[in-house]
């Protein structure tokens, strides 16, 4: 009886999981219809966003039973499925993003390529820069600085905080944070450019290279076509150019100011 009763006891997750994968899967059903039958309208991308909705709700009181890793993953591949659903984004918008986010990182606070990810989506699709900056700060609380690229998840901060609160103070703070945390991962070269663009910015709160700068790191490190072409324009509007080397590597180039 008594290796019966563990035996239960390591089957209720599996259970509570295979219950979970069943619930995603009827909520999914209705957009599965509308992609079969090609019924794309305007009412049914209404539908299908207040299913993501009910999807991210119910998230909110479900418990990992050890698998938190496993659920952040599964919640981050299905931002993946609604940020590049483009006919359904164009009708509805991306204000879900920052909700795709907090549930992600309720299972895993320590999910790097989620925060770097999704800042983008909540802050220049969604248009809520300050709702991306706040998720960040709370995810640095967890993140270890010799994590992989943990540093920059400071410089992705300071860059919502340039280019679309000008917060030119919270920007150089966290670019010497970013700074700290390069030197900790060993990554000295990476630490002196962002010391230097703290330096730069607290003398230069105004500076077109300064944000050329920014738009810069959103258009090479983002992995959406969509975002890297809105970073590229808005280069090109602030009188930068990008250039391509024979080496492949990528240069930005900046007008010169008084």
């Amino acid at each position: 009886m008594k290796n019966s009763g563990r035996f239960v006891n390591h089957l209720a997750p599996f259970t509570a999981l295979l219950a979970c994968i069943l619930i995603i899967g009827s909520l999914q059903q209705p957009r599965w219809k509308q992609l079969e039958h090609g019924d794309l309208s305007k009412n049914n991308f209404e539908q299908d966003n207040l299913n993501q909705q009910n999807y991210l709700r119910f998230w909110k009181s479900f418990p990992s039973f050890g698998y938190g890793n496993l659920l952040s993953d599964w919640i981050f591949l299905r931002f993946i499925q609604y940020y590049g659903d483009d006919p359904a984004r164009n009708s509805t918008g991306y204000q879900l993003s920052p909700q795709f986010l907090e549930e992600i990182i309720k299972y895993d606070h320590r999910f790097v390529q989620a925060y770097l990810t999704l800042s983008s989506a909540i802050s220049i699709d969604a248009g809520l820069p300050n709702r991306s900056i706040e998720l960040l700060g709370n995810g640095l609380k967890y993140i270890s600085p010799n994590q992989t690229d943990a540093n920059y998840v400071w410089i992705y901060r300071a860059t919502d905080q340039i280019l679309f609160t000008n917060d030119i103070k919270g920007a150089k703070y966290s670019y010497n944070m970013a700074a700290d945390w390069a030197d900790i991962a060993g990554n000295h070269r990476l630490a002196d450019a962002n010391r230097k663009t703290a330096n730069f910015i607290s003398n230069h709160p105004y500076s077109k290279k300064a944000r050329i700068g920014a738009w810069f790191l959103v258009f090479s490190r983002n992995q959406f076509s969509k975002t890297r072409l809105l970073a590229l324009n808005k280069i090109r509007q602030l009188g930068g150019t990008i250039k391509i080397q024979s080496n492949g590597k990528i240069m930005v180039s900046s007008p010169k100011e008084n």
